[in-house]
Order: structure tokens, then C-alpha cells, then sequence
């Protein structure tokens, strides 16, 4: 709240948060004021240890201040909102930090810029290059409806949840469990019973 007041109309702020401003209860009234005061322009989630010491999530949360009317009213939000998220910084997240080759934090810096400087922020696509040159979505970026925030300003505004667990697998983000269904177990273990009872005879001869 002190960093909006302190910005000039017009002024642009780019602040790391933990992820309770994004989701706990007690948040809402700073949301809310976020959302009257602020063009929301683009939140990326950063890995847990992004932070040496901080064990949690962390956020990069890019606000723009909106003008005021002479009766101290703001303009309503309608472009949509960036979001990207990163499963790397160009370094380990342990203790040593070594320099890593796969850098998402700087790959969602530059889909960022590119987003700001497309005329109609709601055409934009949020195109890389392979090591080929070829072009490609890129699915860590994902354009949020403004709707979105204001409907969900009691909530959560944890931008990871509009990802499926299909598309985290996908992108390497999360490991694929394979679990088994009730029906499927059952036919698993009468399957295990018939072959058993197959080579009982074979077993009884051993006795």
C-alpha cells in the first residue's frame, strides 16, 4: 500500500511479494485498493528458493498507478493481465548458486517488454525461437482476463492455478504420478490371483 501511495500517476512499480498478498483472507482490503488505484499489468511466479532463506513461493507483481478524476475516481481496468511462470532464475536454488544454462525468469522479462509494446495487449502472443530458429508458443505465458481478478479478489489471485496439471507435466514443471483407479487395481490383482492359480499345480509339485 505505501509503494502505490508513493507513486506518481502514471508511475510504474515492479515489487516481490510473497504469495499471502495473493491468497490469504486477511489480503482482500489490499487487493481491493490494488485494484482501484492500479493498472494490474503482470504477475510471474518465481520457484520456491528464488530467494536464498525464503522457502515459499515469491511473485513479481508489475503495476502501473492510474489516473484520478477531479472526484478522486479511477477508470475501471480492461486490458488483461500477463502472467508467466518460472521453474528456473540462471541459477541452482540451493546454497552454491551456480549459473545454470535454462533461464525462465529472463525469458518471461523479455515476453514482459514485448507484451508492453504490443498496441492491443489482447492480440498478443507470446512467440520464442528454438535452438533451430523456429518459432513457438510459448506455454509458460498465459494472458489473464482483469475479469478474472476482480472476481476472485476474495479469494486467490495465484496465477499457477490457471495452469492444468497436464500442462505443468507438459512443461516439465511437475512429475506425471500414475495412479491406478479403483476398477483398474481390481483387475490388476484378479489378474495377479489368475496367474497364480495357473501355476499352482507347478508349485505343488515342488511341496
Amino acid at each position: 500500500e505505501w509503494i502505490v501511495k508513493s507513486l506518481a500517476e502514471d508511475g510504474t512499480a515492479l515489487i516481490v511479494i510473497p504469495d499471502g498478498i495473493l491468497s490469504n483472507l486477511a489480503n482482500k482490503k489490499l487487493r481491493e485498493f490494488i485494484l482501484d488505484k492500479c493498472i494490474i499489468e503482470g504477475i510471474i511466479s518465481l520457484p520456491i528458493n528464488t530467494f536464498f532463506g525464503t522457502p515459499k513461493k515469491t511473485y513479481i507483481l508489475a503495476i502501473k498507478k492510474k489516473y484520478t478524476d477531479e472526484l478522486g475516481k479511477t477508470q475501471k481496468q480492461t486490458t488483461p493481465v500477463f502472467t508467466y511462470i518460472c521453474n528456473s532464475i540462471g541459477e541452482t536454488l540451493d546454497i552454491y548458486r551456480f549459473d545454470t544454462d535454462e533461464n525462465h525468469l529472463e525469458e518471461a522479462v523479455n515476453q514482459y517488454n514485448l507484451f508492453k509494446a504490443t498496441p492491443d495487449r489482447n492480440k498478443f502472443k507470446a512467440i520464442s525461437y528454438n535452438v533451430d530458429g523456429e518459432p513457438f508458443i510459448d506455454k509458460k505465458c498465459k494472458l489473464i482476463d482483469i475479469q478474472e481478478l476482480y472476481d476472485n479478489v476474495s479469494t486467490s489471485w495465484i496465477i499457477d492455478n490457471y495452469w492444468s496439471d497436464e500442462e505443468k507435466i507438459a512443461l516439465g514443471f511437475k512429475k506425471e504420478i500414475n495412479a491406478m483407479t479403483i476398477p483398474e487395481l481390481q483387475s490388476f490383482i484378479d489378474n495377479i490371483i489368475e496367474t497364480m492359480e495357473e501355476y499352482r499345480g507347478d508349485l505343488e509339485c515342488l511341496i
